[in-house]
Formats: C-alpha cells, sequence, structure tokens
C-alpha cells in the first residue's frame, strides 16, 4: 500500500471520528465494559461525555468513584461508547440510576474489542 493511500485511509478515519462527534446533540451516552471480576457485562449512562481531540482521537467520560460500577470500569481493559438514538430513553433511564446495572435484555451488537455496543446507535466508539 502506498504511502497516499495509508494517508487516504487514515483521513477517512479522522472524517468519520468528526462526523460521528458533530451528529452528537446531547452529552449523554452509554458506556459498556466486561467487568473483570466476574465476567458480566455492564453499562452506565453517562451526561459527560465529550471529544477531546481529532488526532489522536480522544475522548473523556467521567464516573464518580463511589459509583458501585467505578471498579468495573477502572479494572476493565477497555469500554464501548454508544451515541443514543431517540429509541434509547428506557435503556438510559435503567442505566442511570442505582441498583442493578446488568446488559441482560438490552439489545446489544457486538464490537470488535468486545464490550457490546447498544443496538441501533447513532454511533460506536471502542
Amino acid at each position: 500500500m502506498s504511502a497516499n493511500a495509508e494517508l487516504s485511509e487514515a483521513q477517512t478515519k479522522q472524517r468519520a471520528f468528526r462526523n460521528a462527534l458533530g451528529s452528537f446533540p446531547t452529552g449523554v451516552t452509554i458506556i459498556t465494559t466486561q467487568d473483570p471480576s466476574d465476567g458480566r457485562m455492564t453499562g452506565i449512562t453517562v451526561n459527560s461525555f465529550t471529544s477531546v481531540s481529532l488526532e489522536p482521537p480522544l475522548v473523556l467520560w467521567c464516573i464518580d468513584r463511589r459509583s458501585r460500577r467505578y471498579p468495573a470500569f477502572v479494572g476493565a481493559p477497555g469500554f464501548t461508547v454508544s451515541i443514543l438514538a431517540s429509541g434509547h430513553k428506557a435503556v438510559s433511564a435503567r442505566l442511570a440510576g442505582a441498583g442493578e446495572h446488568s446488559l441482560d435484555g438490552i439489545a446489544l451488537t457486538p464490537t470488535e474489542l468486545g464490550p457490546p455496543a447498544l443496538a441501533d446507535s447513532l454511533a460506536v466508539f471502542e
């Protein structure tokens, strides 16, 4: 592959990243991961999501250290960010409050890196 083809592929990925972030009208996302302690998939509604950099592609989100989900996310090797569509209101509410945050019964789609994304998400970041 030539240097021009590689540059073109990198530019295409950066454009896709920029377009996905540009279609993000609110700060609410669902972040999912696999808990390393028991292997269960878990999720959390996050309203602190923002883009940090296009090159390299970086995003930022925050979780309270007092959250019962904190150990799962801190110990996990990665996470997936699902940008919500209008049909995700019930899932967002379910994963926002205290209590069970299992992804059981939620429509999911596999990702390359492992933690699933919400089905029908507007965009997914791994």
